[in-house]
């Protein structure tokens, strides 16, 4: 039987496990790593799913915010300006349940958790054609970038139509400011 529960800290060698499997060994080289380090996931969006008591799945969420670096004449878009927002990620299931509908189950509770903190805005590093079904757009090119100074093809974003668009020339920070 599948169920989901809040990460532990005793779940963290089987969650190593299952990111090595489906993201490789190398996943901690990544550009949004560099955003998780020394950044601990928000526990109460961090869940883990079980089948018959094997970790098959996890999702996490951590704090970020995007800097306002450059002096641009916008009058919504000063120096020095902060947007706190959430990023999601790592999600990983197992490659035998890829298409069973885990992950979705897993982004539906934690996305419904988050709006119900006050917490919209969510960015993710991943593929359109996944994470486009639960309303997360490409971020126009350059408008962001990491903290290694690196732009992001494929760095997606969900928000609030009332929401105030991510500050162009902003530099993605770990934590809330």
């Amino acid at each position: 039987m599948l169920c989901f529960d809040f990460e532990q800290p005793t779940d963290t060698a089987e969650i190593d496990t299952l990111l090595d499997i489906v993201f490789g060994p190398d996943r901690r080289v990544k550009s949004s790593y560099a955003l998780r380090e020394n950044n601990p996931a928000i526990r109460d969006l961090s869940l883990v799913a079980r089948l018959d008591g094997r970790l098959v799945g996890c999702i996490r969420y951590s704090k970020i915010h995007v800097a306002n670096t450059k002096k641009i004449h916008m009058a919504s878009a000063k120096p020095g300006q902060i947007q706190n927002l959430l990023l999601l990620g790592p999600l990983a299931v197992a490659p035998e349940l890829h298409g069973k509908g885990v992950g979705k189950k897993m982004i539906e509770r934690t996305l419904d958790t988050a709006k119900n903190m006050g917490q919209e805005r969510v960015l993710l590093v991943g593929d359109l054609s996944y994470y486009g079904r639960f309303g997360f757009c490409l971020v126009e090119p350059n408008i962001v970038t990491l903290p290694n100074g690196k732009t992001e093809d494929r760095l997606l974003l969900r928000q609030p139509k009332a929401e105030p668009p991510l500050l162009p020339h902003g530099k993605l920070l770990p934590g809330w400011a």
